[in-house]
């Protein structure tokens, strides 16, 4: 049965504004929550990103007043680590063989799950190396594109504008091509992911 967020968790005693901020939280579940939900299950369909999701709100709820950034960015930095923390809990040799593409001090991640197919895995497998030996910004752009994440949400995540993540999507997608081929077409491929239009080469 799937996690429902109908009322924020206990407001701090010292809360000065407590409906303002209860309005603030619920719009943004309501905005943010279906998007969470689709972003842990690209990352890691094997793993809770239901709960990951429920739990980033949490933590967003009692730290409210303190997240000065953007509440989106803080929530899918959130997310996305406590997806890591489970995969690292839960491994075992044979059962999450799973690449981990990222920023080097683990704050992002891409799990993957293994391809039945010997091919597909190889060449899926050989993108993700290639993209985890890219500088940071350029590695954490692509991967929220692979995402769908908009541009405007990843210069959020990145503290950036959308010309510039246009830029280091561009120079990460050229880097990674020069190695494997062309990257998307071996996400595109993943089971469950679906074309669709978007904001990112309009």
């Amino acid at each position: 049965m799937g996690r429902a967020v109908t009322e924020p968790p206990a407001q701090p005693k010292d809360d000065a504004e407590p409906e303002a901020r209860h309005a603030e939280f619920t719009q943004l579940y309501d905005e943010e929550h279906t998007r969470l939900l689709r972003i842990a299950a690209m990352m890691a369909p094997n793993l809770d990103g239901e709960g990951a999701a429920h739990d980033a709100f949490v933590r967003l709820w009692r730290r409210w007043d303190t997240v000065h950034t953007s509440k989106r960015a803080w929530l899918v930095r959130t997310m996305c680590n406590l997806i890591i923390d489970q995969a690292r809990s839960l491994e075992r040799p044979g059962e999450l063989t799973d690449e981990l593409t990222g920023w080097q001090r683990g704050t992002y991640r891409v799990l993957v799950q293994r391809q039945r197919d010997p091919e597909h895995w190889q060449e899926l497998s050989d993108t993700l190396r290639a993209i985890g030996k890219l500088p940071e910004q350029l590695r954490t752009a692509l991967v929220l594109r692979f995402w769908e994440i908009s541009d405007d949400e990843t210069a959020e995540v990145l503290g950036c504008d959308r010309a510039t993540v246009r830029k280091y999507v561009s120079t990460a997608r050229a880097r990674v091509a020069e190695v494997v081929g062309n990257p998307e077409r071996r996400f595109a491929a993943r089971p469950g992911r679906r074309g669709r239009g978007n904001d990112h080469d309009r």
